[in-house]
């Protein structure tokens, strides 16, 4: 009986050391890359072992698996709901997208530097988990038919939505990835709200430029 009534709090002691584990190695791979991090360093700060980290994520590249997903799961799965209804204003729909994908790659700066990291390692570490890909299923589809609402009234010319997704999605990536080099170079805090705005403004002038029929 004694037994049998402690495996609850073990699971849930297990899930908080693998949680704790996690949270570490998203922080040390951001700071460090894959390269530069060590499994010793994050067993270190955990208060765990390196062989308890292998028992719960298998490798070092399993751990960054991981992080990956874990970060680009938590971007994506917590965005916030379409806002704006395709078939009321696509401009403002359109400005709606910018805007909430500009600001939550603010929000998510680790989520950014991990793609970066992974794709310097040919994206072998990339994952896409069924959750994952039913929410950028729906966001895309989402979008379409706000081009398509804005062609069908005479607004919008026909575009690929995906052009479009990637166009804003490379300035939204943009301002976190190279934030320190475009301090540095060019002087320019991307960190600034009014930076920040201009940006959201600009980015969102150029993809309804590039829509207008």
């Amino acid at each position: 009986m004694n037994g049998q009534s402690a495996l609850p709090g073990a699971r849930r002691g297990g899930a908080r050391t693998r949680e704790r584990i996690l949270t570490e190695a998203i922080s040390e791979f951001a700071d460090r890359g894959f390269d530069g991090t060590r499994v010793d360093d994050i067993a270190a700060r955990t208060a765990t072992t390196k062989r308890m980290i292998y028992y719960y994520f298998g490798s070092k590249d399993d751990l960054f698996v991981a992080a990956l997903q874990s970060v680009i799961e938590n971007e994506v799965l917590t965005a916030p709901e379409f806002a704006e209804d395709p078939l009321g204003d696509p401009v403002a729909s359109v400005r709606w997208l910018v805007r909430s994908t500009m600001e939550s790659a603010d929000q998510h700066r680790e989520r950014v530097r991990l793609l970066s990291i992974a794709n310097i390692h040919a994206a072998r570490h990339l994952t896409r988990p069924n959750e994952v890909d039913r929410a950028l299923t729906a966001r895309l589809d989402w979008f379409r038919a706000v081009l398509q609402a804005g062609a069908d009234r005479g607004v919008f010319r026909i575009a690929d939505v995906l052009d479009l997704y990637l166009m804003i999605h490379a300035m939204s990536d943009f301002r976190v990835a190279h934030r320190a080099s475009t301090q540095a170079l060019l002087d320019i805090d991307m960190q600034d709200p009014a930076v920040r705005e201009r940006h959201i403004t600009l980015v969102a002038d150029m993809v309804l430029a590039y829509l207008r029929p």
